[in-house]
């Protein structure tokens, strides 16, 4: 299970990027990281804590590393800040601390034909961007903890679910890796993680903590799953590919796989709710895990593309 720091802890390390700011701190939630956004020189910026047992502190430097390279490749990301002494990351009662500048926009769900050909148009630009990134390293695909501990996460009696990560694990390992289809991509790029403009057509990304190294398809898929119950996801998933095609191709090889990258999603999101409940979930919680599980059953599936 994630440790999230306390308040108190937020207020000393945010002293390090600005020893006046600790009295605008504001609390935006916890997942991964617990998060606070807070004034400095006259803009908001976002502090975010992270349990090293989640995340290293040398795995948040090298997402803050990719970031910075995807800013400076014209990618609109919600840029790292540095400390007052030049350091990116710091240590604070146990925590990685790091913080980036605050995105500006609308946190949005639903927006229509413009809002969705926005979004895969910055995930195509995201992954334009990524193509020559060779600093600090991402894991790759199946090194994501969640991943490697689904033996210890899965429940010992599920034996369908077992041999599901097994059949996913062989099917994706055989996928072609080339340059064109396979990088460090975003991650988790749903609506939570970018704020859209709508008079501008603006999406800026941020929160790359589960950054790593997979298919780009991947970064599409997760985007799309989003869609599953919208009445309008036939709409919307054309809407996104359209605007992800207007800035690169989709590689065909990679795009087959749509069934299996999905499968992929759900399992995910059912270990990491098994990993946050812990061994003693409560009832609300085990609804959660049973919904999810009958999901991995399911193996839910949609078309990719419109019926020719």
């Amino acid at each position: 299970m994630i440790r999230h720091a306390t308040g108190e802890t937020a207020r000393r390390a945010v002293r390090r990027w600005d020893p006046a700011a600790a009295g605008s701190l504001e609390p935006l939630g916890v997942s991964g990281s617990a998060v606070w956004r807070f004034r400095a020189d006259g803009a908001w910026r976002v502090l975010r804590l992270v349990d090293p047992a989640h995340r290293t502190q040398a795995q948040v430097e090298s997402e803050l590393a990719f970031t910075r390279h995807l800013a400076a490749r014209g990618a609109r990301v919600a840029e790292p800040v540095a400390a007052v002494d030049g350091t990116w990351t710091a240590l604070e009662d146990g925590f990685a601390a790091s913080v980036v500048a605050w995105a500006e926009g609308a946190e949005v769900a639903a927006g229509g034909a413009a809002f969705d050909r926005a979004w895969g148009a910055a995930l195509a630009t995201l992954h334009e961007a990524s193509r020559d990134y060779d600093g600090l390293p991402r894991w790759e695909w199946h090194d994501e903890p969640w991943l490697a501990e689904a033996d210890r996460l899965l429940p010992r009696d599920d034996a369908f679910a077992r041999a599901e990560w097994k059949r996913l694990r062989a099917a994706l390992d055989a996928l072609p890796r080339t340059a064109e289809g396979y990088g460090t991509i975003h991650g988790d790029h749903g609506p939570q993680n970018f704020r859209y403009d709508a008079a501008t057509g603006a999406v800026v990304s941020f929160d790359f903590g589960n950054a790593c190294r997979h298919w780009y398809a991947m970064d599409v898929t997760v985007a799309l799953s989003t869609l599953r119950r919208d009445p309008a996801r036939d709409r919307r998933r054309a809407d996104l590919l359209a605007g992800y095609r207007a800035v690169r191709p989709l590689e065909p090889s990679t795009w087959a796989a749509w069934p299996e990258l999905l499968q992929l999603r759900i399992l995910y999101v059912y270990l990491a709710r098994l990993d946050a409940f812990g061994p003693a979930p409560d009832a609300d919680q085990r609804a959660v895990l049973e919904r999810l599980r009958a999901l991995v059953g399911e193996r839910v599936t949609w078309p990719l593309e419109d019926p020719a």
